[in-house]
């Protein structure tokens, strides 16, 4: 996973577009449900 933001909100929010990319969701979000 390559993570080029730089502030806590700019990872979360690339950490959740590499999730869905990978088809992993992060327990907790509104994605999850989809699964």
């Amino acid at each position: 996973m390559v993570i080029k933001a730089q502030s806590p909100a700019g990872f979360a929010e690339e950490y959740i577009i590499e999730s869905i990319w990978n088809n992993r969701f992060p327990p907790g979000t509104i994605f999850a449900r989809r699964t």
